[in-house]
């Protein structure tokens, strides 16, 4: 009898700490990556690159940082790495296109190495293409989750008016303002019909991960994060957002969302209510001098963020350029 009650005790504890250990690594990747991306935004492309070498054997990153990888390079004129991880970015698709109209590349596509590029495009961007055909996509889950999206955009665009029984749609007229009232009104029901839809799903076929679901898993992840009217039920007991919030934790502690995934809807969930942020990752800017009581426990604010896999708020803010708020910092030291 100890012996059934002990494996799953010990997979428990291991699921646990692997999940530690993941957040911790995020949070170093964040750490490193947004140091990286703060001088790029300055201008000081030569302080970039010395954050490189830290990032390029890291996990998380993907398309869009090799992509940024490439373009600090390509900016600090070390064309041959920014060909390097450019291949990379390509083979996890990013297109030509992106590189034509990208105003970071203007030297590059100026030297001999843009030839190269050109030469193996087709190769490397076929490299992507046969990964995706290797993906088993759901889908069934896939169109389930695309048609939702598609029901709240038409009820954002259409009222329907019953005539004999038979429903007739009518556009809204975009220039009146009750008309756009009653757009607003019908896309926020149909928006709260959804995540009900979704999260019942959700407990019958798992959580729509990017591996099985492609690109639907960002649609999916808009559904969840703006749950609108059905959000004052989220932290009820019974709720249905529980066996969600299972789910999402299930998939981080197998690597397949990032650690931070849920700390993001939990902030949305909290601020939409009115309530105090748990890791201050939404309205980060002007939301402390809109609601004093902005943040839980803005004193250990940095220690929940890592145990996510989040950088400190300080770093966040230098990202982006932003000054840190006087309202923030009284809260997070000041008596």
């Amino acid at each position: 009898m100890t012996r059934f009650f002990v494996l799953p005790l010990l997979v428990l504890v291991t699921m646990t700490t692997f999940g530690q250990n993941f957040a911790e690594e995020h949070f170093l990747f964040e750490r490193q990556y947004k140091t990286m991306k703060g001088y790029y935004h300055r201008g000081l492309y030569y302080k970039a690159v010395e954050y490189i070498d830290s990032l390029k054997d890291n996990r998380f990153v993907e398309r869009e940082e090799l992509y940024l990888i490439s373009r600090i390079y390509s900016l600090n004129n070390q064309f041959d790495n920014a060909l390097f991880y450019l291949e990379k970015a390509v083979k996890k698709g990013k297109t030509k296109k992106d590189v034509e109209t990208m105003y970071d590349f203007d030297n590059f596509r100026n030297n001999h190495l843009y030839l190269v590029f050109n030469l193996n495009y087709d190769k490397w961007h076929n490299t992507y293409l046969e990964e995706l055909s290797k993906l088993s996509i759901d889908s069934v889950y896939y169109n389930q989750i695309i048609d939702m999206h598609k029901a709240s955009l038409k009820a954002s665009k259409f009222k329907v008016t019953y005539i004999d029984g038979d429903g007739v749609y009518e556009e809204y007229d975009k220039k009146d303002s009750l008309s756009n009232y009653q757009s607003m009104l019908a896309e926020i029901k149909q928006d709260s019909i959804n995540f009900v839809q979704l999260a019942e799903l959700i407990q019958t076929k798992g959580f729509p991960t990017r591996k099985k679901v492609g690109d639907a898993f960002e649609t999916a992840s808009y559904m969840l994060k703006y749950k609108s009217q059905i959000i004052e039920q989220l932290y009820e007991p019974n709720s249905i957002w529980k066996p969600v919030v299972k789910s999402i934790e299930s998939e981080m502690y197998q690597g397949n969302l990032h650690p931070t995934y849920l700390a993001y809807l939990t902030d949305v969930s909290k601020s939409t209510l009115g309530l105090p942020q748990v890791y201050f990752t939404s309205f980060k800017s002007s939301y402390c001098k809109k609601q004093q009581n902005c943040i839980e426990n803005p004193k250990e604010l940095n220690l929940r963020r890592r145990s996510v896999g989040l950088c400190s708020i300080e770093l966040d803010f230098w990202l982006e350029a932003e000054d840190f708020p006087k309202e923030l910092e009284n809260l997070m030291y000041n008596n």
